[in-house]
C-alpha cells in the first residue's frame, strides 16, 4: 500500500527555522546523533564545533558534508538549542565572525539530518538549519522525504500520481509508485497565479532500502522554484532501550 504523510513546517521566505523543545528534561542526558549537511555543493566550513549554550560542556567537533552517509556525530545537549561555530572556544558563541548557525531540534528527536541553508537576510547567524528526523519511523527505508521551502504551492507527480505540498509543508512518500524499470517518471509543478507551471522533470530511481531527501526552494538569484535531492543511506538500527532498574 502506498502511503503519503504530510508534515506542517513553518517557513520564512524560502528558508526555514525549526522550533520546538529539544527533548524532555528527563531525557536530557540521552545523546543526539546528528549528520550536518550543506545545502550548497561546496560547504565553506569542513570542520565546525557544536556548542551547548545551556551548559559549560566542551564543544564537539563535526563536519558539514555535501552528501549523506553513515558518518555521524553524537552530542549530549542539556538545553533546547545547539550552536555551531568555527572555534572550540566557548566565547565563539557570541562572536558574529565565528558563529555559523543555531538550531532547535523538535522534542523527542534522537537522530537528525541538520541541513544548513544559506541565510541572505542578515540574521544573527549566517545559516538557517532545517532539522530532519531520520529514524526508521520518521524516514523509513524506500521513501522520499520532501520539504517545500518555497513560497508557492507545489505538486510532484510520480508515475502520474500527484503529491501536493503547501508552502512550508513537508511530506513523506512511502512505497512510491514505480514503473516497470524500477524508476518513477517525475514531473514537478509550482502554482504561479492560478496555473500549474512546470519546474522539473526526470526519472527517480527506486530508493530500495535507502531513502532520498528532496528540497523545493526558490532560487534567490533567478526567482524560480528549484528541486534539489540528497541520496541517503538505509536507516540505522535503533539502539536497544536499557531495561528499567529493579526495586
Amino acid at each position: 500500500m502506498k502511503r503519503f504523510r504530510q508534515i506542517a513546517v513553518p517557513v520564512t521566505g524560502w528558508l526555514l527555522a525549526v522550533a520546538g523543545g529539544l527533548m524532555a528534561q528527563d531525557e536530557a542526558v540521552n545523546p543526539l546523533v546528528i549528520r550536518p549537511l550543506a545545502f550548497t555543493p561546496n560547504p565553506l566550513f569542513k570542520e565546525v564545533f557544536v556548542h551547548d549554550p545551556a551548559a559549560e560542556s566542551p564543544a564537539v567537533a563535526t563536519g558539514i558534508k555535501s552528501y549523506l552517509n553513515h558518518q555521524s556525530t553524537k552530542v549530549t545537549p542539556s538545553g533546547d538549542r545547539l550552536v555551531f561555530t568555527t572555534s572550540a572556544d566557548r566565547s565563539s558563541i557570541g562572536n558574529p565572525e565565528q558563529r555559523i548557525a543555531e538550531v532547535v531540534v523538535p522534542a523527542g528527536t534522537k537522530s537528525a539530518i541538520l541541513l544548513f541553508l544559506p541565510d541572505p537576510g542578515g540574521a544573527k547567524s549566517r545559516w538557517r538549519v532545517l532539522a530532519v528526523a531520520d529514524s526508521r519511523e520518521a524516514f523509513p527505508a524506500g521513501s522520499f522525504r520532501v520539504f517545500n521551502l518555497s513560497p508557492l504551492a507545489v505538486r510532484i507527480d510520480l508515475e502520474g500520481k500527484p503529491f501536493g505540498f503547501k508552502p512550508g509543508q513537508g511530506g513523506l512518500i512511502e512505497n512510491p509508485p514505480m514503473g516497470p524499470t524500477e524508476h518513477a517518471a517525475m514531473r514537478t509543478f509550482a502554482m504561479e497565479g492560478k496555473e500549474w507551471r512546470p519546474v522539473a522533470s526526470g526519472m527517480w530511481p527506486d530508493p530500495g532500502r535507502a531513502r532520498v531527501l528532496q528540497i523545493l526552494y526558490r532560487d534567490p538569484a533567478t526567482g524560480r522554484i528549484q528541486l534539489k535531492g540528497f541520496d541517503d543511506v538505509p536507516p540505522r538500527a535503533e539502539p536497544a532501550t536499557p531495561p528499567a532498574a529493579g526495586p
